[in-house]
């Protein structure tokens, strides 16, 4: 990002600009293959009132598999046009998992919520292999995204 800002600043100094050459520079010193432009991560944020509150629930094991359902909606009952808002959401999603030893251990990945619901497997289920399970979901790890969380299950935490 600050690279971006050099960037930015580099382009136009004593010059006018939009937010679009912001996102531009930014971008052009982003990673490659990236799921999401900046501009389109960052424009709702920046045009939309409000913020989200994300819903964490967990939905019972099939086969093994459990599953962590993320749902967004505005932090307010009403709606623009109609329309209900929606944010690119980045959440740091971690996955707190205890040893037959009783040691722990955590396990880190960044989920994207871009629509209105996101589903996120835990793969193997709550039950892991060698006496292992999962024994707790942080959702917004480091309160890395500007949301709400509220959460509807005991295995889940903000």
């Amino acid at each position: 990002f600050v690279e971006g800002l050099r960037e930015y600043v580099r382009r136009h100094s004593y010059g006018n600009a939009s937010m679009s050459d912001l996102w531009a520079a930014v971008q052009s010193c982003a990673p490659k293959g990236g799921l999401l432009r900046v501009e389109d991560l960052m424009m709702p944020w920046l045009l939309q009132r409000g913020f989200p509150c994300v819903t964490a629930s967990m939905r019972p094991p099939e086969a093994g598999a459990a599953t962590v359902v993320l749902e967004q909606a505005p932090f307010r009952p009403d709606t623009v046009d109609g329309e209900p808002l929606l944010w690119p959401i980045p959440l740091v999603f971690k996955r707190i998992i205890t040893g037959a030893d009783g040691s722990t251990r955590v396990h880190t990945s960044l989920e994207l919520l871009l629509g209105q619901r996101l589903d996120v497997a835990l793969d193997g289920g709550l039950e892991l292999q060698d006496g292992e399970a999962v024994t707790g979901v942080v959702v917004n790890g480091n309160h890395a995204a500007f949301c709400v969380v509220s959460v509807r299950c005991a295995r889940l935490a903000e």
